[in-house]
Formats: structure tokens, C-alpha cells, sequence
């Protein structure tokens, strides 16, 4: 018997039971062939190494800061505050 070299492999030539019409073994036994287990999850499991542009820091004049104030300050009923600041973005 030939010994086989690690980077060769067999063939249906030369493989025990095999008939003449099958194709070349070019992997292990139920291999797709897709060149990875993993498929196309791979770009899901990595993270894009690219950082995103940070968005720049807002700025409240000092009168845009105290009109909010004397609203919250007219806000007299539970959940007043959160809707105002909501609705401002807040």
C-alpha cells in the first residue's frame, strides 16, 4: 500500500468502494463545499471594524434652557414633565 501525502486527497479513483462515475472527493465526508461551516453568517458574527462618525455635542442657547424651565415650572399633573421633554427632544 502507497502511503498518502497530508496534502493530497483521495479520489474516487483510488478510494475503496468507489464506482467509476463519482465525482473527486475534495473534502471531509458531507462537505457542501462552501468553503466555510459557518456559511453566510459570517459577516453577522464579526463586527464592522469601521467607528462611526460621532455626532457633534448639542447646544442650548441660555434662553432656549429657560423657557424649558418655566414650562416644567407650569407642569402641575403626573407625566407633565416627560411629555414636555419629549416632545422637545429632550
Amino acid at each position: 500500500m502507497e502511503p498518502i501525502k497530508m496534502n493530497q486527497l483521495p479520489t474516487s479513483c483510488n478510494r475503496p468502494g468507489a464506482s467509476p462515475n463519482e465525482e473527486p472527493v475534495e473534502g471531509a465526508p458531507g462537505a457542501t463545499g462552501t468553503g466555510s461551516s459557518l456559511g453566510g453568517e459570517v459577516d453577522n458574527i464579526f463586527p464592522n471594524p469601521e467607528v462611526p462618525e460621532k455626532k457633534p455635542r448639542r447646544n442650548f442657547t441660555a434662553a432656549y434652557k429657560l423657557r424649558i424651565l418655566q414650562k416644567v415650572d407650569l407642569c402641575t399633573q403626573p407625566g407633565q414633565i416627560g411629555r414636555l421633554l419629549r416632545r422637545e427632544g429632550l
